[in-house]
């Protein structure tokens, strides 16, 4: 939930304890900036990612399917030039 400062303070403890019982968080706006108001240690890490577009299947599929029929060999000078 976004507030502003006023808002925040006009119902400041009301929103500790939701903050405080796990009831989400908020995020109180001031002079532009924000400031996020949460349970410390809440959550994990992973729950704050944001889903993004995924590709779904073999990412080898996208490639050149002879590529993995040929066997592959490192040559370190050949394989470096030019990128120095």
């Amino acid at each position: 939930m976004e507030i502003s400062a006023t808002e925040f303070r006009q119902n400041l403890y009301r929103l500790l304890d939701q903050v405080a019982e796990g009831r989400g968080e908020v995020l109180i706006n001031r002079k532009g900036k924000k400031i996020r108001l949460v349970v410390e240690g809440s959550k994990k890490r992973s729950d704050r990612l944001i889903p993004h577009d995924t590709l779904i299947g073999d990412p080898r599929d996208l490639l050149d399917p002879d590529f993995f029929k040929t066997p592959w060999e490192w040559k370190e000078e050949r394989n470096l030039e030019g990128l120095s």
